[in-house]
Formats: C-alpha cells, structure tokens, sequence
C-alpha cells in the first residue's frame, strides 16, 4: 500500500515583538543578533523600559529601534 503525502507549505509573516527591559539588555541583544542573522522569525519593533538609564535604551538605540522610557513617576498614583 502505498500513500502520497501532500506538502504544505504556509508562508508565516514575522512576528512583531515589543521588548520590556529594565536593565543591561543582553537578551534584547541576543534577539538583535539572531534577527540580523536571520535565525530569527521575528522583528523587535520596539523597547520599552521603566529606568531611564537602562543598557536595554542604548542596544536598541545603536539597532535603529524605537525605544521608549516609562516611569512610574509619569502616572498618578491610583490606589
């Protein structure tokens, strides 16, 4: 007996992924490295962090990625 099996083959569009760091950033740069690579099926379209001095702001500055600094000081304090 015999069966043919049918490829299928799925184009899969880029997932877009929003990074939340707070510090150094070496995950972020794992994900940079991996998507010049092109070991990565996704793009890092923006980073966002709660301390302004956070090594995450610059990794994403030197790659051309929006990044935004949110503190906790920005928002009302709502109990």
């Amino acid at each position: 007996m015999y069966y043919k099996i049918k490829q299928i083959t799925k184009i899969m569009e880029k997932l877009r992924l929003a990074v939340f760091a707070s510090h150094e950033g070496t995950n972020l740069q794992a994900l940079i490295d991996a998507q010049k690579e092109g070991q990565l099926l996704a793009e890092v379209v923006c980073v966002i962090s709660n301390n302004s001095e956070a090594g995450a702001l610059r990794r994403a500055k030197s790659a051309n990625i929006p990044s935004y600094h949110l503190s906790d000081k920005m928002f009302e304090n709502v109990d």
